[in-house]
Parts: structure tokens; C-alpha cells; sequence
């Protein structure tokens, strides 16, 4: 899996009902601050806290992190063009 394909995590938890809005841009600004392995902990610390359950919690965080990932290896740009097509998916 590629980090753009794995982004989709995130777009299918809001398509699916079990994240919303402002759960994406919670997981927009975990990636915009943190490494990709410090980004999967908060994500998954952010969605237990909001009372998620255990598949959503690691699916939020694994799409968190590959958002993470697209800023690390492809650059602010790379990063601004993901979370535009992110943005764009929701539901």
C-alpha cells in the first residue's frame, strides 16, 4: 500500500458515518504537526478519547499516519494537494 491509497482509510471511515468533519480535520492537524509514527499514537489517542471503537481507532490512525507520510517524503505541497483531495471526499 502506498501512502495515497492508505489516506483512503480516512475517507471511508466519513463515508461510512463513523468519523465526521471535524474528526477529519482533527486528523488533517495531527498530520501537519507530527512525525507519521507520532501521528498514528495521537490519532488513535484522539478517537479513544472521543469513545470510538477499537477498528475505528486503528483505521483513523493508520490514515493519519499516511497523511503524515505524504508530508515527510513528498513535501508541503504533496501534503496540501492530499488533504484538498481528503477535503473533497467527504461525503
Amino acid at each position: 500500500m502506498d501512502a495515497r491509497t492508505g489516506v483512503q482509510f480516512l475517507t471511508l471511515l466519513y463515508k461510512e458515518g463513523r468519523v465526521d468533519g471535524k474528526d477529519i480535520e482533527k486528523a488533517i492537524e495531527i498530520a501537519g504537526s507530527k512525525s507519521p509514527s507520532a501521528s498514528f499514537d495521537a490519532a488513535g489517542l484522539y478517537t479513544r478519547l472521543m469513545g470510538k471503537d477499537q477498528m475505528t481507532n486503528l483505521t483513523f490512525a493508520k490514515g493519519t499516519r499516511w497523511l503524515a507520510v505524504i508530508r515527510r517524503d513528498e513535501g508541503e505541497e504533496a501534503f496540501k494537494k492530499a488533504v484538498e483531495e481528503l477535503r473533497g471526499g467527504e461525503k
